[in-house]
């Protein structure tokens, strides 16, 4: 199976609450996996005991699990990021600055795309194609609402409108990545990283 790639499955991470309110039918898998670790944290007790003493302490350390060598410090080594890529192109988000814009309209290989927030503050984004029924839509937040400028429907982290013209609808989602810095540039060194200032 030399060089076959697997298909990317999109996914959301939210917090139960949010996820509950999505999809209340939805059936939780047990956690009781029978494996070595315990992954119900993240960082792990493992990579706590090695790594830090606090979750704070091991967020601002730059000590790695493994070395990575010729490192691109441009972001600290744990920044979390989601990645989008389309054919040779890859372009990296950085959770805090898409905070920074709360909705964040770009482009990715000439694909219009929208990485979106949940209804709670510091949730992990998501992200959409734009275009629906052969129609671009410019997505904007306000406050805890997100909405088309077109017609002015609303919608939610699962790219879905609740109300509007387009009540209902639902967006294409995008297999993103979701990782932390020094782990995606080991792989993808050259990808672009996006800045609220600068959307190209």
């Amino acid at each position: 199976l030399t060089g076959t790639t697997l298909v990317k499955v999109p996914f959301l991470i939210l917090k139960f609450r949010e996820w509950k309110s999505l999809y209340p039918d939805g059936r939780v898998l047990s956690s009781d996996l029978g494996l070595q670790y315990d992954y119900s944290s993240y960082p792990t007790a493992m990579m706590m005991r090695e790594f830090a003493e606090t979750w704070e302490e091991y967020e601002r350390s730059e000590n790695l699990p493994n070395p990575v060598p010729g490192l691109d410090r441009c972001l600290h080594p744990k920044t979390m990021l989601l990645s989008v890529s389309y054919d040779d192109a890859v372009k990296v988000y950085p959770y805090s600055e898409c905070y920074k814009s709360g909705v964040v309209n770009d482009a990715v290989a000439g694909h219009s795309v929208v990485i979106l927030f949940a209804s709670e503050k510091n949730q992990t984004p998501a992200a959409y194609l734009c275009r629906l029924d052969g129609r671009e839509l410019t997505f904007k937040g306000q406050d805890s609402r997100i909405y088309d400028e077109e017609t002015g429907s609303t919608w939610n982290i699962a790219g879905t409108a609740l109300d509007g013209k387009l009540k209902g609808q639902k967006l294409t989602p995008i297999a993103a990545t979701h990782c932390l810095w020094f782990g995606w540039w080991a792989t993808y060194p050259n990808s672009v990283v996006y800045t609220a200032s600068r959307t190209a």
